[in-house]
């Protein structure tokens, strides 16, 4: 779960439509910003880094930013997809405090992260998404954030299920599900009960294990 010093306002959004924030930032400062779908389909936040922070959950996930930011004025802009209904979404700042130890590393597997996803989504090439999610699951690993390293070990999963690597893919997957059992947020629940899904199709199709496929599925 997610510690929130600021649970943010709901707000509407319509397909295409953009909503902004401005942040003056005083001192070097780590941010940690949140964006919860509620129902809708966001590409966002977006801004400090000038990426976009995508995940493939849709209308109801999260999407997150952290940024380590130096003096001077910033916006954010959370953009609704264009085929996407009307719907609400929330901004909520988990931190937004001066640097501290591990937050540099945080960024950087946050980055490594993204790049694994775009590699993955946009350009197909899933041996480099590996190495990416490679990178920032040890960082997740060592700052022992579980939700984080489900996230990661799933992107691995799918990955090495794309380049048709199945002793290698499996096993991600199960550990992505031990890590995800260990969060209770809502969200993280939603993550779960996508990865048991795979895995009970996974168990039924690949292995051809009803019962441990049941098991999943039940769970999920």
């Amino acid at each position: 779960m997610h510690e929130i010093v600021e649970d943010g306002q709901r707000y509407e959004i319509g397909p295409g439509e953009r909503w902004g924030r401005d942040y003056l930032i005083e001192e070097k400062t780590f941010l940690y910003l949140i964006v919860e779908q509620l129902g809708a389909d966001v590409c966002g936040p977006e801004g400090f880094e000038k990426f976009t922070a995508d995940s493939p959950i849709g209308s109801l996930g999260e999407e997150e930013l952290v940024a380590t930011l130096d003096p001077g004025q910033y916006r954010i802009e959370v953009v609704a997809e264009g085929g996407a209904p009307v719907g609400e979404f929330r901004l909520r700042t988990v931190a937004r405090r001066a640097v501290a130890a591990g937050d540099e590393a945080h960024v950087a597997a946050d980055r490594d992260h993204r790049e694994g996803w775009r590699f993955h989504s946009k350009e197909k090439d899933y041996g480099q998404a590996i190495e990416h999610y490679r990178q920032a699951l040890s960082i997740w690993t060592d700052q022992d954030r579980p939700r984080r390293e489900a996230n990661t070990l799933d992107g691995m999963f799918l990955a090495y299920e794309k380049l048709k690597k199945p002793k290698l893919a499996y096993p991600l997957l199960s550990q992505a599900i031990e890590r995800g059992r260990l969060e209770s947020g809502l969200h993280d629940q939603i993550l779960l009960a996508q990865m048991l899904n795979r895995a009970g199709v996974w168990e039924r199709k690949t292995l051809a294990r009803p019962g441990r496929s049941i098991a999943f599925l039940n769970e999920a």
